[in-house]
């Protein structure tokens, strides 16, 4: 089983990091201290790349003009970023490594990298096992991390083990007595929360998350992770959920259309690696959100009122509920809407449920595990 991204999550990925063809992978020493490098020196005809030291963690970045051959001129920061910025110099000798300066603050710095070379790791999760293969640099930053156990907690009758990666602090729970398949994919999602929060830290970043279950029965976990970031050198601030409902006793990620399905045949359920497919679009695009205004229209009259200025959160638009984050709740199945960037604080109304009775008139195949 793969684990999948969705939501603010995969967005925070998708803006913290870049996937080029050609890539310098180096390690070696800045000074006196451990650093990690990634540079593609061409890309979209500029050089880009980013840097961590291995005592913290956290992503700096690097730019310049595109480059090749056996020099690179480098600045720390983003190109539209003012103000002084440390340079890096950097020479390739004929074994491949690379040697040269860091200048800043007033002083210059020896550098001395080599290709990067990956130990082989004790580590049993499947995510950073996937990272090796797929993104090395994002592997080597976790590489030697370690979960810290914490507090016990009790929720709807059944324990809570919260864990905690200190370099981080991000948190999220294992369950007692659940399948190991199904807390797998709760490890896999806080190793995945703790590499988006050092992709987006930097020097002057910001990312916080909040988890809170919602639901919790012998068979079903629903969990809402809610992230806020404004990561360095992006021009705004940002947030939003990424929730995730979890069969217990086997591991699988469960979809919305397992409980509500509106279609015609069997629920669409695209492969892991597919799972925005263009099929499952259309559904949610010309079946399923021209639904929710029309159900939330009855119930929740008053929020699908018109804006009263005209550029409010109009919350008739059908395609704020296409890709709608989803979790489940003891009393019903909450959908929330998504606005673009600008109007993304209209995300978060509260209350938008579903009654499940509303829900078991358009059953998916699990809908006998919704609460009664």
């Amino acid at each position: 089983m793969k684990f999948r991204l969705s939501g603010p999550l995969l967005t925070l990925l998708m803006i913290t990091s870049a996937a080029h063809a050609e890539k310098l992978l180096l390690e070696g020493t800045l000074g006196q201290s451990r650093v990690v490098v990634e540079v593609d020196p061409t890309a979209n005809d500029e050089a880009s790349g980013r840097y961590f030291y291995d005592r913290y963690r956290r992503d700096l970045r690097l730019s310049g003009p595109a480059q090749s051959g056996d020099q690179l001129r480098l600045e720390e920061g983003a190109p539209w970023q003012d103000g002084p910025k440390a340079s890096w110099s950097l020479t390739r000798g004929k074994d491949g490594h690379w040697s040269g300066t860091w200048s800043g603050a007033g002083k210059t710095l020896p550098l001395a990298l080599a290709p990067l070379q990956l130990e082989q790791s004790a580590a049993a999760d499947r995510y950073r096992q996937t990272l090796r293969q797929d993104d090395p640099y994002e592997f080597r930053r976790l590489q030697g991390l370690t979960l810290e156990q914490g507090e016990r907690q009790t929720f709807m009758g059944r324990e809570l083990h919260w864990w905690r990666e200190p370099v981080s602090g991000m948190r999220l729970f294992t369950v007692a007595g659940a399948s190991e398949a199904a807390n797998a994919v709760l490890r896999d999602r806080l190793w995945a929360e703790v590499d988006a929060h050092l992709s987006c830290i930097g020097p002057d970043g910001e990312h916080s998350l909040q988890v809170t279950p919602q639901l919790l029965t012998q068979r079903v976990l629903s969990v809402n992770l809610f992230s806020q970031y404004s990561c360095s050198g992006a021009a705004h601030p940002d947030f939003g959920s990424a929730p995730l409902t979890l069969d217990l006793q086997t591991g699988q990620e469960l979809a919305l259309e397992d409980f509500l399905w509106l279609g015609h045949g069997q629920p669409l359920r695209p492969a892991p690696e597919d799972r925005y497919s263009q099929a499952l679009a259309d559904y949610r695009e010309q079946t399923l959100a021209p639904w929710v205004v029309r159900l939330f229209t009855r119930l929740y009259p008053e929020l699908m009122q018109a804006p009263a200025d005209g550029d409010g959160c109009d919350y008739r638009s059908a395609d704020v509920w296409q890709f709608a984050p989803w979790y489940l709740t003891p009393k019903g199945l909450y959908l929330g809407p998504t606005f673009y960037r600008a109007a993304r604080s209209c995300d978060e109304p509260g209350g938008t449920l579903v009654p499940y009775a509303e829900v078991r008139k358009h059953p998916g195949p699990l809908v006998n595990l919704l609460p009664r």
